[in-house]
């Protein structure tokens, strides 16, 4: 279909050992991936001659949809669209458990959990329509629907436009091959027409 799929294990990737799972992203999460991932980017695009920057997009779920947010938000001229799944929003809406492991207490940490808050970066969101498309299941037992309700309400407030796929049945993870084949379809149909 004329896609050049890029994956690239940044700082932060699991199965490294600890110093690059934790040690590169404590107090710094949506920081030190995004560098990764644009420094692994234009790399590639440099050595292969499949890579137009020009129409570069982002898909990531869950940690990796949190991540596409903050691509397009902080990277905005190189991300053309993002599509974010089941994304985490709001580090003080996830799990407390994972989230202190790498910004410690919010008490004590007040300055980490503002600048790794995908809100605080919204309003640099483009203005241009298609760029962002949102995709969550409402039974979503990991990231928790509320974190798509309250970046919705912040792209309302901030005039961005987005794209939502809701998917009723769905949890974190899809299980129904229909919402398979069906998300599968829409993000290709997108990309195809807006990319």
């Amino acid at each position: 279909m004329g896609f050049c799929v890029v994956m690239i294990d940044n700082r932060g990737a699991a199965n490294r050992g600890v110093n690059l799972e934790a040690g590169h992203l404590k107090y710094r999460l949506g920081q030190v991936e995004l560098l990764d991932q644009e420094y692994g980017l234009r790399y590639c695009a440099q050595k292969y001659d499949c890579i137009d920057l020009d129409r570069v997009a982002i898909l990531g779920w869950s940690y990796g949809g949190y991540l596409a947010l903050m691509a397009l938000a902080q990277m905005p001229n190189l991300i053309k669209i993002a599509i974010a799944g089941a994304p985490v929003v709001s580090w003080r809406l996830y799990n407390t458990g994972y989230t202190e492991r790498y910004l410690g207490l919010p008490s004590e940490n007040e300055e980490q959990y503002l600048a790794s808050n995908v809100l605080n970066y919204v309003s640099s969101f483009p203005t241009e329509e298609n760029r962002l498309m949102i995709i969550h299941g409402l039974n979503d037992e990991n990231v928790h629907f509320a974190h798509t309700k309250t970046l919705i309400n912040k792209c309302v407030q901030e005039r961005k436009p987005y794209i939502l796929k809701v998917y009723p049945s769905e949890r974190h993870g899809f299980r129904n091959i229909d919402s398979m084949e069906h998300f599968e379809v829409t993000l290709l149909l997108h990309l195809l027409k807006y990319l």
